[in-house]
């Protein structure tokens, strides 16, 4: 995404939300990458946002031709390439495989809850509900 692009976007939130120019400047620069914070507080913080943004542009754009020109990667890009494509670790989340077969009926499921509040109030003890509805692998054991 450009600084073009992201003060557009900005600006549009801002619009809707009811932002004031000062909450506006502050979401533009938070969502600077660092790089380009650096660079936003080198030209100054006296100067508007809508000026700050233009100049950050114009820097982009003499950036990506210099580039262009010398057909060297933008060591700007290449870094928030990276940032990017940076391995995240991304453990398998074990999926239930759904509940017993006697509960899969709505029949079942009240009878379930039943019994449940049957056990509660002593009338039924935790054997025969542990017979009737056995806890499953995925499942975590009743107290």
């Amino acid at each position: 995404m450009t600084i073009d692009e992201l003060y557009r976007k900005i600006l549009l939130i801002g619009r809707r939300a009811n932002y004031r120019p000062e909450e506006l400047r502050r979401k533009f620069l938070d969502a600077l990458p660092l790089s380009w914070l650096e660079k936003a507080e080198d030209i100054g913080e006296h100067l508007p946002l809508d000026e700050l943004a233009k100049k950050l542009y114009e820097i982009e754009l003499c950036r990506i031709a210099r580039h262009k020109r010398d057909r060297i990667p933008d060591p700007l890009a290449v870094a928030q390439k990276a940032q990017a494509l940076a391995p995240q670790i991304v453990e398998p989340v074990r999926q239930p495989r759904g509940p017993p077969s006697s509960l899969q009926s709505e029949e079942g499921l009240k009878n379930y809850y039943v019994a449940e509040y049957l056990k509660e109030l002593g009338l039924f003890n935790k054997n025969d509900l542990d017979s009737a509805y056995p806890v499953k692998p995925f499942q975590r054991p009743r107290p």
